[in-house]
């Protein structure tokens, strides 16, 4: 019976917790999450930092995918003679492919006019091709296609990240508002219940029924009651106007719609996910943290392996045909000796041990992250499923309470601490509820795990 009169008493405490606010709007918790989606300074910035990541993947496609071309034109010379010299154009074209390999093309053409005969004519013109392939480095060509890649995979993650954050902090910031919001209903009510008892006590002196501290006490329970409203009215529409404007970018006023969620299904939810035996250890091999470490690893293994094959060969292979003829050649260049090299093994090596550290320790701080928010999870499962015994111990209290104030067995200061307490109960049986909700996101946040929100959000 309690749960069910707790929406109602949510419903009308909202309202009238925001009562002053005049020409405001409504705002539910959905639509206060696409709009803090929509304005919020950190997703804006990650969204452009997306775009440019995609912009410099592409320039550095177009790079190796597309021939860059250069030209160049001297021009004839003017004399006392008249036109003398060449008409000299000159391009070229260079491009990269995979597996250390660079690729460059190199042309050129000349004119010549001939005074004698008063035409132009091309005494010289050439084109060669040359092929280089690094057998000590061979992913130097497509290594920075490949960060560039990375880095926009990354960046994609880092914007799914923020909005993952700002969905979290936005429903966190909404619920507590909601609570607030329902202290302040709890404040007024109390300010209403001590006004009138200072009036029925004002009667009673007046008929000499009660004596001069009788009257003090009341008058200072209306004033601390008083003193209770303002500070938190001031509070709430501090933080009101704070959550509209710099969170959601929103400068009008808005009324909070309450949350109605479905206890069962949530809680159905949460011990589905926390039976699921592998899903920490599945999350850990997943996470962002030990993927970075794993490419660290990666990085120094290829950085080890690189600095091993320094003493390979460089092979280039050109080919060219002018007008004289076609020629081919090769170069083999070679590092037959450098005084560092042993020391730089020792370093790569080095280096490799401790990505391999780094990557050991990225793996623990997440399994413990994990179980930390596990461990909050459960707590927010236990203390929900122990609700409906506080409930019954309270409406027993309630009852037999009720019967000593009728019998005149406690006074009326301790039954109305009783009903201010029932109403506080009320509040805090709420917030356990989305409390749950909250520590049920966070824990599939950290999981890797998409949050679906919008299923436990109508």
């Amino acid at each position: 019976m309690m749960t069910k009169c707790t929406g109602a008493f949510l419903c009308a405490g909202i309202i009238l917790a925001l009562s002053w606010i005049s020409s405001a709007t409504t705002l539910t918790v959905n639509e206060a999450i696409e709009l803090a989606l929509s304005n919020h300074p950190n997703i804006r910035e990650e969204e452009l930092k997306v775009q440019l990541a995609e912009l410099e993947l592409q320039a550095a496609l177009a790079t190796i995918g597309i021939p860059a071309l250069d030209l160049q034109i001297s021009t004839p010379t003017l004399s006392n003679d008249g036109f003398s010299g060449k008409v000299r154009g000159q391009f070229g074209a260079g491009f990269s492919l995979p597996w250390g390999t660079s690729s460059q093309v190199v042309g050129g053409l000349e004119w010549t006019w001939d005074r004698l005969t008063g035409n132009w004519t091309v005494p010289g013109w050439g084109i060669s091709f040359v092929q280089t392939v690094d057998f000590a480095d061979p992913d130097t060509a497509s290594d920075p296609v490949d960060r560039k890649r990375d880095a926009v995979e990354k960046a994609h993650e880092t914007l799914e990240k923020a909005r993952t954050a700002v969905v979290l902090e936005t429903i966190s910031r909404y619920c507590q508002l909601l609570s607030d919001g329902e202290h302040l209903v709890n404040a007024e009510a109390d300010f209403i219940d001590a006004k009138e008892n200072l009036a029925t006590v004002e009667e009673l002196a007046g008929s000499g029924l009660r004596g001069e501290q009788s009257l003090l006490e009341a008058r200072l329970q209306v004033l601390d009651a008083q003193i209770e409203v303002d500070e938190l009215r001031s509070s709430h529409q501090e933080q009101l106007a704070r959550f509209s404007l710099q969170w959601m970018g929103a400068e009008q006023d808005a009324v909070l719609v309450p949350i109605r969620l479905n206890r069962e299904a949530l809680i159905k939810a949460t011990t589905d996910l926390l039976s699921d035996e592998n899903v920490i250890s599945t999350a850990i091999d997943i996470s962002a943290e030990v993927d970075a470490g794993n490419q660290g690893v990666q990085e120094a293994e290829q950085a080890l392996q690189a600095t091993q094959r320094a003493a390979l060969p460089s092979l280039s292979i050109s080919a060219g045909l002018s007008e004289q003829g076609w020629t081919v050649g090769c170069n083999l260049s070679l590092d037959l000796f450098s005084p560092d090299r042993r020391l730089q093994v020792e370093i790569g090596k080095v280096e490799l041990a401790l990505a391999r550290e780094s990557l050991s320790t990225a793996r623990i701080q997440r399994e413990n992250h994990l179980k930390d928010q596990f461990r909050a999870l459960d707590s927010s499962l236990c203390s929900l499923n122990r609700l409906p015994l506080e409930e019954e111990k309270l409406a027993l209290e309630m009852d037999i309470n009720q019967t000593r104030s009728e019998a005149g067995s406690i006074s009326a200061a301790d039954w109305q601490a009783q009903l201010k307490a029932q109403n506080a109960f009320l509040i805090t049986a709420e917030e356990r509820v989305t409390s749950l909700l909250l520590a049920l996101l966070a824990f599939r946040d950290a999981l890797g795990l998409d949050l679906h929100w919008e299923e436990w959000l109508p």
